[in-house]
């Protein structure tokens, strides 16, 4: 067999073992790229970058469930005039510690105050966070518990919502 063949068979090889183990199949391109000095090296910079790879989509798939109307950022958003209880900072909603503690956030005022915008920039810092987040116009969530009721999958849905770390409600 020549070195090619030897080299194609092994490439070949590492792919079925990715599959078999769900792993992302470019995880074997990768590994010819990579530089490193030891086999362990090698191995521990692939896994690594698997895991953070399956993060980012993860993170990606909770945004797209989440159902946000846009992409918000708190880094557009203006703070001036809006009152935090002193029981959290600014900083802590950002980095979703409320969640953890299961913790209930409630923001009130009039229209145009950036209520709806915060929860979104909220929900989708979670989202980046790791979190399972879902994020629903109140009628929405109202109409859709009455369908799935009717079409006798209500316990089904109570279920997803369930396993949601974070629900917003708007």
């Amino acid at each position: 067999m020549t070195q090619k063949a030897e080299v194609q068979n092994l490439r070949m090889q590492l792919m079925q073992c990715c599959k078999k183990l769900k792993l992302q199949p470019s995880m074997v391109d990768r590994c010819y790229d990579l530089e490193t000095e030891s086999l362990p090296e090698h191995l521990l910079k692939l896994l690594q970058e698997e895991l953070e790879g399956r993060q980012i989509r993860r993170n990606n798939r909770y945004i797209q469930q989440a159902h946000f109307d846009g992409p918000k950022h708190f880094d557009n958003f203006e703070w001036e005039g809006i009152k935090i209880p002193s029981t959290i900072t600014i900083e802590e909603m950002k980095q979703s510690t409320f969640i953890p503690r299961q913790e209930n956030l409630i923001f009130y005022g009039s229209i145009g105050t950036g209520k709806t915008y915060m929860a979104k920039a909220l929900g989708m810092k979670a989202c980046a966070n790791g979190y399972q987040t879902y994020f629903y116009r109140t009628v929405t969530l109202m109409n859709q518990l009455c369908e799935a009721r009717k079409e006798g999958r209500l316990s089904k849905f109570l279920n997803k919502l369930n396993k949601a770390s974070l629900l917003i409600l708007d």
